[in-house]
């Protein structure tokens, strides 16, 4: 297989990054035409003058989809790729599907479950997820008309599944949120609902704890957002915003040591760029795949 410059447009895919390499998997030629080749490559920096040389990897016995949601274990080698939609004639969405960097194997026979939850498979959009602690893969929002998160242990055999939420729990469940594991909790940004006339972007944001369960926490979030990046550095949580609903990729920090937003920062080449985002639902970004970005505003 040989290295290619060029691999898209793409949209709708997931990327990660492992051992210092982005891997892309997954989504669509262009905004509207879906592929329907299994896709998957990685390049890994320096790139040389913007080029970038992408190598294609196995796609033997791997469903590709659209808006899928993908989380790297390190510590093991592997690539969940949870939800998403096979956009193939006829065909049905795996829900899980994990890829071993160390055999280069795509879904080997060990990692099969008895149990996926139903989200994952007949909603089409893949879940933000992140790891509570080393093998605890929080997962949150694979629906928007029912609730959606769980928890997956994957240190014991076979890997157990926990629902953590129903409707009765009153949390409004949404789609395409910026979630973000600290200290062992989940910090639930922002995302939309769709069991309304019209996509409605989240206002509430929501803590769920181990300990304590989903907490509605006193800060408000100062805009509504959908399909965020987040990182954290000295005490600080930075959340780069793809969709605001008017400007595209807006930036705000939030201090970790006082629970408070600090000024909203909006790119300066915004005008530059299209300013609203019509082809809806955008690429998924594992929190391992963060790059920030230092505005200077005059």
């Amino acid at each position: 297989m040989s290295a290619s410059e060029d691999i898209g447009p793409l949209a709708s895919h997931c990327v990660v990054t492992y051992k210092n390499s982005f891997y892309v998997f997954g989504g669509t030629i262009g905004c509207s035409t879906y592929a329907f080749t299994n896709f998957f490559h990685y390049a890994t920096p320096p790139f040389s003058q913007g080029k970038i040389s992408w190598q294609p990897l196995s796609t033997t016995n791997v469903e590709s989809v659209t808006d899928p949601g993908c989380i790297v274990d390190e510590t093991r080698g592997l690539l969940f790729v949870l939800g998403g939609k096979n956009q193939q004639p006829n065909s049905t969405s795996p829900g899980l599907q994990v890829y071993d960097f160390n055999t280069q194997i795509w879904n080997d026979p060990k990692y099969s479950q008895n149990f996926i939850p139903s989200d994952l498979i007949n909603d089409n959009w893949g879940p933000r997820a992140v790891w509570l602690k080393p093998g605890k893969m929080f997962m949150w929002g694979a629906n928007s008309t029912t609730q959606g998160s769980y928890l997956l242990d994957i240190n014991v055999t076979p890997w157990q599944w926990t629902i953590l939420s129903d409707n009765k729990s009153g949390i409004a469940p949404t789609k395409d949120a910026g979630v973000v594991a600290i200290k062992g909790n989940a910090f639930i940004f922002g995302g939309f609902h769709e069991n309304t006339p019209t996509f409605t972007f989240n206002q509430t944001q929501y803590i769920y704890s181990p300990k304590y369960g989903f907490m509605t926490p006193q800060f408000q979030f100062p805009i509504p957002f959908n399909d965020g990046i987040i990182g954290v550095w000295n005490n600080k949580l930075s959340i780069i915003m793809l969709d605001t609903g008017g400007n595209v990729m807006q930036v705000v920090n939030f201090d970790l040591k006082t629970f408070q937003f600090e000024n909203v920062i909006s790119a300066p080449f915004i005008q530059n760029i299209t300013v609203t985002r019509n082809r809806g639902h955008g690429a998924q970004l594992s929190d391992s795949v963060f790059v920030r970005l230092n505005f200077n505003i005059i």
